[in-house]
């Protein structure tokens, strides 16, 4: 268990665990948002509603990107594992900047695996 779920469990977080916490909440909830801007996406058909979906779609990448940068400078543990093992395998996988946002991807298609 780690320090942050255990202070959370027995209800005393501190500030940093706190903000921690709200950090990953709010990255969970981004992820959720852009999941469902990409499938309205898929399901618009008039192109105005189209290109705002897509602009909306866009600022979510960056939203979780801010998120992820946060989240890195908050929980060192969370940086190591973004930095070795598997996460830094993924990081040198081909993706394609070009893919059309409205696309239907796999997880290992985006990164570049056999499918």
């Amino acid at each position: 268990m780690t320090a942050l779920a255990g202070a959370l469990e027995a209800g005393q977080p501190s500030r940093a665990e706190n903000d921690l916490a709200i950090v990953r909440q709010t990255l969970v909830r981004e992820l959720l948002t852009l999941n469902q801007y990409e499938e309205s996406l898929d399901a618009a058909s008039a192109p105005a509603v189209k290109a705002l979906l897509a602009h909306l779609l866009f600022e979510e990448k960056e939203h979780v990107a801010e998120l992820v940068e946060l989240l890195k400078k908050l929980d060192p543990d969370q940086l190591h594992h973004l930095e070795t093992g598997h996460a830094a395998g993924i990081s040198g996988a081909q993706t394609n900047p070009q893919r059309d946002v409205g696309a239907r991807a796999t997880v290992g298609s985006l990164l570049g695996l056999p499918q």
